[in-house]
């Protein structure tokens, strides 16, 4: 008889599926009894069905998953980029902790960080290194490193501030006269703001 069979002959659709998963060093064994209400008859069935349905879904759910990943992600974005470093210097010393921003006339903006010598690498996203290929307008500001120089920033009150308030002036977002072509395969940009 089978489980049509029985479903059909109950007065009460009553199916109960017990399941037994037993793990050991080689498999997982799973079993499972269908019993029908007001009937004897025993009908046994494997969940192999069932198992192979769950894995092929979660397949297909892997697969739909990895359309959705971002273009961003990984080395290849589709864009022309240069990988751009380069130092930041003004009367000849090395400017750090300023944050640069490099904003192309069209597309997404790039941007770097110096550290104590005044160098810098340019990112395009977090795990991609460069500039978009093009002309670009380059900007700077202080980048806080924590919510006390955030405050001091904001208050007009952070020690660097007053030493860099002419370059911060002039190479604002708003004001900036800097403006370069990064040319495709470019490794250097040093920026000299005197």
């Amino acid at each position: 008889m089978s489980t049509n069979d029985c479903a059909a002959n109950s007065g009460e659709i009553g199916v109960v599926l017990f399941a037994r998963k037993t793990l050991d060093r080689e498999a997982i064994h799973e079993d499972s009894t269908i019993l029908c209400r007001n009937h004897n008859d025993v009908v046994s069935s494997t969940l192999d069905i069932l198992v192979r349905r769950i894995t092929c879904s979660g397949i297909a759910a892997f697969a739909a998953c990895m359309l959705f990943i971002p273009a961003g992600c990984g080395r290849d974005v589709g864009v022309p980029i240069a990988p751009i470093r380069g130092a930041v210097t003004h009367q000849g010393q090395p400017i750090a902790d300023l944050f640069i921003n490099f904003e192309p006339v069209k597309g997404r903006p790039s941007w770097a960080m110096t550290d104590a010598n005044g160098n810098y690498v340019a990112h395009y996203t977090p795990d991609v290194p460069g500039v978009l290929v093009g002309e670009c307008r380059i900007w700077v500001t202080l980048k806080p490193k924590s919510v006390e120089e955030d405050q001091q920033l904001r208050g007009g009150t952070h020690p660097r501030q007053k030493e860099l308030e002419a370059i911060l002036t002039k190479y604002s977002r708003e004001g900036t006269p800097l403006r370069e072509t990064i040319e495709s395969g470019q490794k250097r940009l040093d920026l000299k703001l005197d």
